[in-house]
C-alpha cells in the first residue's frame, strides 16, 4: 500500500457505475390496464430515456462528460491514445489524480527482455483511482505487470500547465511511483507524472542467448527503455490534463537521478523533455563485458540452485556442453522473478555488489584484509544496470560524461547534500547516548547486510574501546572524505563539464548543496544534536522533503532523514521549504528553465559558469534560513582526495575508503594496482574495464 492509500483508502473515491438500461420504474406491456395508447406512450418515452444515456455515454467517452466533471475544475475524465481514464478529487489539495494508467503492455512472458510495447487500446473509460503494481522487487507486494504511470494536476480549469516528471529512485532495485505527489501538483501548480519501470534483473540483463538482432532488445537497458517509452506517453498525451508537452522537466533523486542522467546521454530521448533536476546523482554506466559476465553467473547460479550441477564451476562445464543458445534462453525465461534474483546470493537484493570484485589485479597480496575484498562472495554476481550497450546508451563511457559530444544539452539543476556518504555510514544505532558500547555498536554494523560496515571491526581493532574519540575522528575523516568525492562527482563534475559545452552558453546550469542538518555550529534541535560523527545530518536525497514541499502536506517527511524532523524545528524546515520553492517555481514555468529574479528569493542564484563556479547553499536552523551563494570549491577533486587518502597513517583508515570507493563507484583506490586509479577528464576513463561486445 502506498502513501496515498493510506491518507486515501480506496473506498473513500467507490467506482459509480454507468449501466445503460431502461430507467427503473417503467411498467410491463402486460401490465392490468395497460392500452395500447398508453403503450406507445412509454414505448417513445423508453426510446427517448435510451438515447439520452446512449448520448451522455458517447460524451463521456469523447472526455466531455458533465459527470466527470467538477463545478470549478478541469474534470476528472480525460481522453488518452488508448482510451478514456475517469479519475477522482483530492479536496484538500484542490487537485485530480489519475492513477494506475497503462503507458505500456505488461512486459510478461515472451516480452520479459524486450523493450516495451504500446498499451492496447481499450474501450470504455478506464477507472484509475488505485496504484497499479509495483514492478517486481523482493520483499514488496509487486509483479511483471507493472508499466503503469500515475498524474496529478491542480484542480482549476487552466491548461498549458508545465509538465514535472519524476523518476523514483530506489537502487534500480526498488521503489515504485506512487506517493503523495499532490503536493507538487497544488503547490507549484503543474501537471505531475510519476511511473513504475522494470527493476534488478527483469530491468537489466544481458545475456549472449537473448541476443535477437534488435537493438533495442538487444541493449539489456529496458528499464531505461520503460523511462523513454513514459516519455513518449507523455508527449502523445498529456495536452489532455492539461499539460504543455513543450515544457517538460524531468527530474529525480539517488537513482531516479541517475535515470535523469543516462537520459540526456541517448538520443531516443533528446527530444521528450525540456529541462532536467538531478539530486544526489551517482552517474555510472557499466559496459557489455560487464553484463555478460554478470548473467552467466546468474545462469551458473540458477544450474546449482536446481540441482543440475553440484556447484557453479560445475555448472559452467555443464551449460557450455549440454545447453544450446535456444536452450539457455528458454530455461531463463521459465525461470521467476524470485528465483532470477536469488541467484545474486541476495534474497532480499537488498546488499547487491555495485563492482566487481572478484579481480585479480586488487587481490594479490592483500590477503590480510577482512572479507569481502578477498573471500569476495566468489560465483556471487555483480548487479549491472545501465549497460553501454552502443545504441540505447553510449560505449566507452564509463561515468555519465556530460562534455562536450556526450550529452544532449539542456537547462538543468543539479547538486547534492552535504553528507551523502552518511546514508550508509550512520545507519547504525545514531550515537553513543544509547548506552551501548563501542563494541556493541560495531558488532551490529558488522552483522549488517552492507559489506562496508565489515570494515569498521579493523577500526575497533585499531582503536580499541577505550579510544572512543579517536575512532569518532579517524571515522570522520574517512567519511567526510567520502561525501567529498560524492558532490564531486555528483554536482561538480557535470556543471564543470557541461559549462564547457559550447551550446550551454546560452542554456543554464544551476548547482546547489544542500546542509540542512550539517553543520555543528547551527542549532537545528534535532535529536542526539551534541553527537555530530554519527549524526546523518544532510544525508542522501535529503533535500527532496524541502523541494517538494512535503511539510505542508499531510504526511510529516518521508526519506531517511525523517527521525531529525521535530516539532522544535518545523518553522525552519517550512521557511527553508518556501524558500527553495521560490527558485523552483521559476525553473519549472519558465521554458527557458532561468531562474527568474522575484522578490521572494533570499538571493539571486546566478547560473554556473567556467568563470565563476557558483552554487547556492540552503540551509536553515530550528527557526530561520540561510541561503546563500559561494565560489569557494565545492569539493576538492578526486586527485586531491586521493592524496588525502593515502598520506593517513592508519591502514585500517585507508582501507575503509579504498574498499568503498571501490564498491561505490568500481574506481581501484588501492595501490600497486594494474588499473589506473582515476581519470575524471572528458572522455574514457581509464578505472573501468573497456566496454567490449
Amino acid at each position: 500500500m502506498g502513501d496515498f492509500d493510506v491518507l486515501y483508502p480506496a473506498s473513500t473515491f467507490a467506482d459509480q457505475e454507468v449501466v445503460l438500461g431502461l430507467p427503473t420504474g417503467f411498467p410491463s406491456v402486460t401490465e392490468p390496464g395497460m392500452t395500447f395508447k398508453k403503450a406507445l406512450g412509454w414505448f417513445f418515452t423508453a426510446i427517448g430515456a435510451l438515447v439520452v444515456v446512449l448520448l451522455q455515454s458517447i460524451i463521456m467517452l469523447a472526455g466531455l462528460t458533465c459527470g466527470g466533471e467538477n463545478k470549478n475544475g478541469f474534470g476528472t475524465l480525460a481522453q488518452t491514445e488508448q482510451g478514456a481514464v475517469d479519475g477522482f478529487v483530492i479536496p484538500d489539495f484542490q487537485s485530480i489524480a489519475w492513477l494506475g494508467i497503462p503507458y505500456a503492455r505488461p512486459p510478461v512472458g515472451s516480452l520479459r527482455w524486450k523493450a516495451p510495447q504500446d498499451a492496447v487500446r481499450r474501450d470504455g473509460a478506464l477507472t484509475t483511482k488505485s496504484y497499479g503494481s509495483q514492478c517486481f522487487q523482493t520483499g514488496a507486494k509487486s509483479s511483471e505487470d507493472c508499466l503503469y504511470l500515475n498524474i496529478w494536476r491542480p484542480d482549476s480549469t487552466e491548461k498549458r500547465l508545465p509538465v514535472f516528471v519524476y523518476i523514483h529512485g530506489g537502487s534500480n532495485i526498488d521503489g515504485s511511483a506512487e506517493g503523495p505527489w499532490y503536493t507538487v501538483a497544488h503547490h507549484y501548480n503543474v501537471v505531475v507524472v510519476t511511473f513504475n519501470y522494470r527493476l534488478g534483473p527483469m530491468g537489466w540483463f544481458l545475456n549472449p542467448a537473448l541476443l535477437t538482432g534488435n537493438p533495442k532488445d538487444d541493449s539489456g537497458n529496458f528499464g531505461t527503455l520503460d523511462q523513454i517509452k513514459a516519455l513518449e506517453w507523455v508527449q502523445k498525451n498529456i495536452e489532455q490534463f492539461g499539460g504543455e508537452k513543450t515544457n517538460v522537466t524531468l527530474a529525480g533523486a539517488s537513482a531516479g537521478a541517475q535515470n535523469v542522467s543516462y537520459l540526456m546521454h541517448t538520443a531516443l530521448a533528446k527530444d521528450l523533455f525540456q529541462k532536467a533536476i538531478i539530486e544526489s546523482n551517482y552517474p555510472g554506466i557499466r559496459p557489455v563485458s560487464a553484463a555478460y559476465k554478470s548473467s552467466q553467473q546468474v545462469l551458473y547460479n540458477l544450474l546449482v540452485a536446481e540441482g543440475r550441477a553440484p556447484n557453479a564451476k560445475a555448472a559452467k562445464v555443464y551449460a557450455e556442453s549440454h545447453m544450446t543458445a535456444r536452450e539457455v534462453r528458454d530455461y531463463l525465461y521459465s525461470r521467476t522473478p524470485a528465483e532470477i534474483s536469488k541467484a545474486y546470493f541476495n534474497a532480499d537484493m537488498g546488499a547487491i555488489n555495485w563492482g566487481d570484485f572478484y579481480r585479480d589485479d586488487i587481490h594479490a597480496g592483500r590477503n590480510h584484509l577482512p572479507p569481502p575484498l578477498v573471500q569476495c562472495a566468489e560465483n556471487r554476481p555483480e548487479f549491472v544496470y545501465v549497460i553501454g550497450d552502443g545504441f540505447v546508451l553510449p560505449r566507452g563511457v564509463p561515468l555519465a560524461d556530460f562534455s562536450e559530444g556526450h550529452v544532449f544539452p539542456k537547462p538543468m539543476i543539479v547538486g547534492t547534500t552535504r553528507n551523502e556518504n552518511n546514508m550508509w555510514n550512520a545507519t547504525w544505532p545514531f550515537n553513543f547516548q544509547e548506552g551501548k558500547s563501542l563494541s556493541a555498536l560495531i558488532t551490529e554494523a558488522v552483522e549488517g547486510t552492507n559489506p562496508a560496515y565489515r570494515r569498521l571491526q579493523r577500526f575497533y581493532d585499531a582503536f580499541g574501546e577505550g579510544n572512543a574519540n579517536t575512532f569518532r575522528q579517524n571515522y570522520s575523516f574517512a567519511t567526510h572524505l567520502i561525501d567529498e568525492l560524492d558532490t564531486y562527482l555528483g554536482s561538480q563534475m557535470p556543471a564543470r563539464h557541461m559549462a564547457a559545452i559550447k551550446a550551454m552558453q546560452q542554456l543554464p546550469i544551476y548547482v546547489y548543496r544542500f546542509d540542512w542538518g550539517s553543520d555543528p555550529k547551527k542549532n537545528y534541535k534535532i535529536p542526539f544534536e551534541d553527537s555530530w560523527v554519527f549524526y546523518k545530518g544532510a544525508i542522501h536525497v535529503s533535500e527532496s522533503d524541502f523541494f517538494y514541499q512535503n511539510f505542508f502536506g499531510l504526511t510529516e517527511g518521508r526519506n531517511e532523514a525523517a527521525y531529525q524532523y521535530t516539532a522544535a524545528n518545523l518553522e525552519g524546515r517550512k521557511a527553508l521549504s518556501l524558500a527553495i520553492k521560490s527558485y523552483l517555481w521559476e525553473f519549472l514555468h519558465n521554458r527557458s528553465g532561468r531562474i527568474q529574479k522575484t522578490s521572494a528569493q533570499p538571493v539571486d542564484w546566478e547560473p554556473w559558469t567556467a568563470s565563476t563556479a557558483q552554487y547556492i547553499v540552503f540551509d536553515a536552523d530550528c527557526a530561520k534560513i540561510d541561503v546563500h551563494t559561494s565560489t569557494t570549491a565545492i569539493s576538492r577533486t578526486p586527485e586531491q582526495l586521493y592524496a588525502a587518502h593515502a598520506a593517513h597513517p592508519n591502514e585500517a583508515v585507508r582501507d575503509f575508503i579504498e574498499y568503498y570507493v571501490l564498491w561505490a563507484w568500481n574506481w581501484n583506490w588501492y595501490p600497486n594496482s594494474s588499473v589506473g586509479h582515476f581519470n575524471t577528464s572528458p572522455g574514457p576513463n581509464a578505472l573501468f574495464d573497456p566496454a567490449k561486445p
